[in-house]
C-alpha cells in the first residue's frame, strides 16, 4: 500500500493537492469483496450520474465475473434496501449498425438511484461538431484534455499484461 501511495504521490500528487482531491486507498481480498465494496459506496452516496468510459466493456465483465462468482448481479449492483422482487440488472449492447464505435449507446438497465451511462460516448457526441478524434481511448483523450493521461505504475505499461501477470 505504501509503494503504491508513494507512486502515485510522485506522479500526481501535485495535482491532488492542487484540487484538494482525498485520496481513499482499499485492499480488499477477493475480486467480489472489491465489485461489492464498489457498488455499496455507489448506494451509500446515492450517486445519480456513474460515467464509465466504454461501458461496454467494463459493465459486461462485471455482469460476466458476478455470474461467474455465483452471484446475482442485481444483488450487488441494486441497492440493498430495494426489496429483491424488485431488482432488476441487464445489460442492452446497441446492435445498430454505426459508423463509428462511439455513435453506438449502450444501456444498463438498473432499478436503482444510479444511471450508468457511456462516457466515451457522450464525449464524442457533445464534440461532434468538431469532427472525430484520432482515438477515443481514455489515455489519449486524457492527454489531450488534461496533458495526463493514464497512471502508469512502474515498468508494466500494458494494462492486459500487468492484469494477468502482475495482478
Amino acid at each position: 500500500k505504501e509503494d503504491c501511495l508513494k507512486v502515485i504521490d510522485e506522479i500526481i500528487g501535485d495535482e491532488l493537492r492542487k484540487h484538494q482531491f482525498n485520496l481513499h486507498f482499499e485492499i480488499l481480498d477477493t475480486e467480489l469483496d472489491l465489485i461489492k465494496w464498489i457498488f455499496a459506496r455507489i448506494h451509500e452516496c446515492k450517486t445519480d450520474i456513474i460515467g464509465i468510459w466504454n461501458i461496454g466493456f467494463d459493465i459486461p465483465k462485471i455482469l460476466d465475473r458476478l455470474t461467474k462468482l455465483g452471484v446475482n448481479p442485481a444483488d450487488v449492483m441494486c441497492p440493498p434496501e430495494l426489496p429483491k422482487e424488485f431488482r432488476y440488472c441487464k445489460f442492452s449492447e446497441d446492435t445498430k449498425k454505426a459508423e463509428h464505435i462511439a455513435d453506438k449507446w449502450h444501456w444498463l438497465n438498473l432499478t436503482g438511484y444510479s444511471q450508468f451511462i457511456d462516457s466515451m460516448c457522450l464525449y464524442a457526441r457533445i464534440r461532434k461538431v468538431d469532427g472525430r478524434d484520432v482515438s477515443y481511448s481514455l489515455d489519449y483523450i486524457s492527454n489531450k484534455e488534461l496533458g495526463q493521461g493514464k497512471l502508469h505504475l512502474g515498468e508494466i505499461t500494458n494494462h492486459r499484461y500487468s492484469q494477468t501477470y502482475e495482478f
